[in-house]
């Protein structure tokens, strides 16, 4: 990593040439086809819900004579009642199950994120500062500017410049604007009316660098939407920079902040934050939202389980760490469903009567 000091450097696991020939063997497919792989093998995708183009994936291998064994990968399974996306499909049947348990220990608090941004929003457009967020360039960013757009189209806020300060959010914004037959049926109803939900007057994608640095002199009533997954690099360390010893001006902190980070340091309230070795002021306001999480919480997990036509013969617990896959575990087999958590390279045969 750029951002590693003192850290040797080791080299590149692939390049881009392997990426290019990686590429020529990659087929698109969409939901709901059953694709055959081989004679004893089939696959079909369903919409998970957690970003554009998720998939539950259903993997059907021949048994013994004319019969089946359905095993059900779910990946990450969205959080539901989402912008944009679709909920996850549910009443799937299958034998077995590999299911996702990253927040199997979690639920999320029920908040309006509608009223809560726009509070936010309007508090640092009335005192003519900017607003920073930092932001997932994919999913989380193009939420936002779904919540912004109804905002703008109402007239609830005016006289705002938005800036996507960040090329691979944009080039992921013109993706999802190409496949709109895949978003849900309020953003569909937007676009029937001619309102395009991702886009409106004072958005601008910053997709050069030229553009970039026009964005740094931005000093009023902006709302500037960044990647952020290290704040002391890069684009955000510039905004944060300019912005942060400005008492009208913001940051909203949409993501968990891990312990001793920059972002953790801003919501404990620290006056004083270092940048890149450098001593900033924190006189902007500091504002946080958690209600805009992608994946299933606790509830939803288990909601998608006993939605199942049949219980299946196993579930596979994966892709949690410690009270959460624990916690799930618990949960499950109080409901009396069979479950394993399986360790690194352990086999298990799929056997049904």
């Amino acid at each position: 990593s750029r951002h590693g000091k003192g850290v040797k450097a080791l080299s590149s696991l692939y390049d881009e040439e392997d990426v290019e020939l990686a590429l020529k063997s990659f087929y698109t497919y969409g939901y709901n086809e059953e694709i055959l792989l081989e004679e004893d093998i089939k696959v079909i995708f369903r919409d998970a819900g957690h970003i554009l183009g998720s998939a539950i994936c259903e993997i059907l291998i021949k048994n013994c004579g004319e019969s089946w064994i359905k095993l059900i990968y779910t990946g990450d399974i969205g959080n539901i009642n989402r912008d944009i996306l679709n909920n996850p499909e549910k009443e799937l049947q299958g034998d077995f199950l590999i299911l996702e348990s990253t927040y199997g220990d979690k639920m999320h608090e029920e908040k309006n994120n509608y009223a809560k941004l726009l509070e936010i929003v309007k508090d640092i457009m009335e005192g003519d500062g900017n607003l920073i967020i930092p932001c997932f360039s994919l999913g989380r960013t193009q939420e936002i500017i779904y919540m912004l757009n109804s905002f703008i189209e109402s007239g609830q806020v005016q006289g705002c410049n938005v800036y996507i300060d960040s090329p691979l959010a944009a080039g992921i914004t013109k993706i999802f604007r190409k496949y709109e037959e895949y978003f849900d049926k309020k953003a569909k109803a937007l676009i029937e009316k001619g309102d395009d939900p991702l886009n409106f007057k004072g958005l601008h994608f910053v997709e050069n660098s030229d553009d970039g640095k026009r964005v740094y002199e931005v000093k009023s009533k902006s709302i500037i939407i960044v990647a952020g997954g290290v704040y002391d690099g890069g684009r955000i360390a510039n905004h944060l920079r300019n912005n942060l010893p400005r008492p009208e001006c913001g940051v909203l902190i949409t993501s968990y902040q891990g312990n001793q980070s920059i972002g953790s340091k801003l919501l404990k309230g620290n006056k004083r934050i270092k940048l890149q070795g450098e001593n900033i002021e924190v006189k902007g306001k500091v504002y946080y939202m958690d209600g805009l999480s992608g994946h299933a919480d606790k509830a939803g997990l288990y909601n998608w389980v006993s939605s199942m036509k049949e219980k299946p013969k196993k579930i596979f617990l994966v892709h949690g760490e410690g009270k959460n896959i624990e916690s799930f575990t618990n949960k499950l087999k109080s409901e009396n469903y069979s479950v394993v958590i399986p360790d690194f390279l352990d086999e298990f045969p799929l056997e049904i009567n």
